[in-house]
């Protein structure tokens, strides 16, 4: 799902990717060097692997009523998804920032509201220890946590070594 939002009062309305999967939160090389923004050399642990990356610090992330200040972001080039998606993107949105605020994803309508929706759908939370919304899940007697990530496919549970996988 893509939202309007901008990175502090240098631009304004650009396109963000939303990924409640991702923390932290991505910003588009090209904006780094337009944004004058230092980077350093990090690390990103994904999928067993350890990939070289650069790290930013953005002043100020406002996405509706939702604000970052001195965000800790990586960085990369968006320039391939901006391709296949058609239009120009400042970044991807991750839990760091959505997580500040109460928030629904409305695909139908395709649009985020944000403010109390303890009214509509499931309330899930977000464990800033781990960077993750989970839930805690029963199936019979069995218990586990449930990762919960953006996804606007169908999913469904499996049982599997103790924990609960989407497919």
């Amino acid at each position: 799902m893509v939202a309007v939002g901008q990175f502090g009062d240098t631009f304004e309305h650009q396109n963000f990717l939303l990924d409640t999967g991702a923390a932290p939160s991505i910003i588009n090389a090209r904006l780094v060097k337009q944004l004058g923004l230092k980077t350093r050399v990090s690390t990103l642990s994904a999928a067993g692997k350890v990939v070289p990356t650069q790290t930013a610090i953005v002043p100020e992330v406002e996405l509706g009523p939702v604000r970052a200040d001195f965000l800790p972001v990586q960085v990369h080039d968006l320039s391939r998804l901006e391709r296949e998606l058609g239009i120009p993107l400042a970044g991807l949105i991750g839990l760091d920032v959505l997580s500040k605020a109460s928030f629904r994803l409305d695909y139908e309508n395709k649009k985020i509201e944000f403010g109390d929706l303890s009214h509509k759908g499931i309330p899930v939370p977000f464990d800033a220890r781990t960077s993750l919304a989970v839930v805690t899940v029963t199936f019979g007697s069995n218990r586990g946590i449930l990762c919960v990530r953006h996804c606007p496919c169908r999913a469904t549970l499996q049982e599997g070594q103790g924990l609960f996988h989407t497919r």
